[in-house]
């Protein structure tokens, strides 16, 4: 069982929920603009949150498109299920990426990050709008309990993630540095800001949203999250690398390993500039919260005229039990020469 929402989570004092009440440290050198996008993540209206069930029928597809107006109309993807299983039913979740614009790459499914419920991982119920329920875990009206979890923050310009967020992997963890009775959703996703970079088509026209980092919030029951505070001055829980380094643009799409006794992995895709192949790289935690980036990618793409010369994207890696020889696999998305 999920323990409810009204439970406090307590944090080490070193880490805190509410980023709003941080300092612009003097060290921020950059560039840095006003949000001029808003992202359609909530509504006021209740007749624009509600249920709509997906339809399984269409050539194997679970979910598609969001209607019109929903703030995953324009595309979705890079799901994560999770399911529970309970005394009278099942309880599948599936956190996912959907967009409804912005002037990121339109080849991004990022935007905002929401979730969708189902009884039997075949059916699922999604939102149209911003996820809300009482402190019992009831739905504040008819199915207020699917759709948005986490929207970039409009609240702090300085901020990694004002412009999209990207989920990354999402894992229930019992920590001793997170005081709470019962799992804790864990949520690690990337973040996006306005910086401007290089445009990955060689165009002179500036691009925004390639500047990614990683970022974590935590949650108790699933559908309210909350924000954490990483070490970097932007929030995040590390930066990507200096110029010349192979991650000197972005860190983005984390996937978290907990192999137990403090030792966590999160594996990454990243890239030093807009247009080169990315790469994937490792960091290590003794807790989800302070991370040691390791200095070199532990996959590259591959050779001229190999499947995925062009990129290794959204790394998932498994460790073997012993009966299996041990040691770990690692599933990816791959892209050849032509994109």
């Amino acid at each position: 069982m999920v323990s409810a929402y009204a439970l406090p989570i307590h944090l080490p004092p070193s880490f805190k929920f509410n980023r709003s009440s941080k300092s612009v440290r003097s060290t921020i050198n950059r560039k840095c603009r006003q949000p001029t996008f808003k992202p359609q993540c909530s509504s006021e209206d209740p007749s624009m949150v509600q249920a709509v069930a997906a339809d399984p029928a269409s050539a194997g597809r679970l979910l598609g498109l969001g209607e019109e107006g929903a703030w995953d109309h324009l595309s979705v993807g890079t799901p994560v299920v999770r399911c529970f299983l309970g005394d009278n039913q099942d309880r599948w979740y599936m956190w996912y990426n959907g967009r409804s614009g912005g002037p990121h790459p339109e080849n991004f499914d990022s935007g905002c990050v929401g979730v969708a419920t189902s009884s039997d991982g075949v059916e699922w119920k999604r939102g149209v709008g911003k996820v809300s329920v009482r402190g019992d875990r009831q739905p504040s009206h008819e199915g207020s309990e699917v759709g948005v979890v986490l929207m970039p923050n409009e609240e702090d310009w300085w901020t990694f993630d004002t412009l999209h967020v990207g989920l990354g992997d999402v894992q229930i963890i019992s920590s001793g540095n997170v005081q709470s009775q019962g799992g804790i959703y864990w949520m690690f996703y990337a973040g996006g800001d306005y910086n401007e970079t290089d445009n990955p088509d060689g165009s002179s026209s500036k691009q925004t949203g390639l500047v990614q980092r990683p970022g974590l919030c935590l949650s108790q029951d699933g559908l309210n999250f909350a924000r954490i505070e990483g070490e970097h001055y932007t929030g995040s829980l590390f930066d990507f690398g200096k110029d010349g380094d192979w991650d000197a643009l972005s860190v983005s799409a984390p996937q978290v390993v907990s192999l137990g006794g403090g030792d966590l992995r999160m594996y990454f895709q990243a890239t030093s500039a807009p247009g080169v192949p990315t790469s994937v790289g490792v960091a290590n935690s003794p807790d989800g919260f302070r991370w040691d980036k390791m200095a070199e990618p532990v996959l590259v793409p591959g050779p001229p005229g190999s499947y995925d010369e062009g990129g290794i994207l959204r790394p998932f890696v498994l460790p073997l039990p012993p009966t299996k020889g041990g040691g770990f696999v690692m599933y990816y998305e791959a892209i050849d020469g032509n994109g």
